[in-house]
């Protein structure tokens, strides 16, 4: 009998992770087409005139998290398909702003695995097919706050 049961244990662990996955952010999905995203975000999300730096061609000039301003960006990866979701700070961040973002997120995936070099701090969540990434700098008067979803790469380095 006992033989059976770890299977069965296993089986029901990997469904609660998947159930926790979020594979994606809010309405989009990882592998959406920038069509995709923005008629999940209807009227919320925008195509770029031009892509962005960072690769996107779809972002939401606005969305509230913690009391905060954020801009969202839609990042493909080279066939075009979403892999990444990144927020940018438009309002000033301070530290409890990370602060409550963190306990936001830890309060539905647990515990983030934390590092701090001299002027940043770094929380990570893996859920899934999915990493979600706070970083807070700090550096001489400036602060930023960069909150990013992404695809957990099957690459192993």
């Amino acid at each position: 009998m006992r033989r059976h049961l770890f299977p069965l244990a296993l089986v029901i662990a990997a469904a609660a992770i998947a159930a926790d996955d979020p594979a994606g952010w809010s309405k989009s999905r990882w592998g959406m087409t920038d069509d995709e995203i923005l008629q999940a975000f209807d009227g919320q999300a925008v195509r770029l005139a031009t892509p962005e730096r960072n690769g996107a061609r779809v972002s939401i000039p606005s969305v509230e998290l913690a009391g905060t301003k954020f801009h969202v960006w839609f990042i493909p990866d080279k066939s075009g398909h979403l892999c990444s979701v990144v927020f940018t700070s438009i309002d000033p961040p301070s530290d409890s702003i990370a602060q409550s973002i963190e306990e936001l997120l830890a309060a539905k995936y647990g515990h983030p695995w934390k590092t701090q070099a001299t002027h940043t701090t770094d929380a990570l969540w893996t859920i899934g097919t999915t990493v979600i990434r706070v970083t807070h700098t700090r550096l001489r008067g400036f602060q930023m706050l960069v909150l990013r979803y992404s695809v957990q790469s099957s690459d192993p380095i």
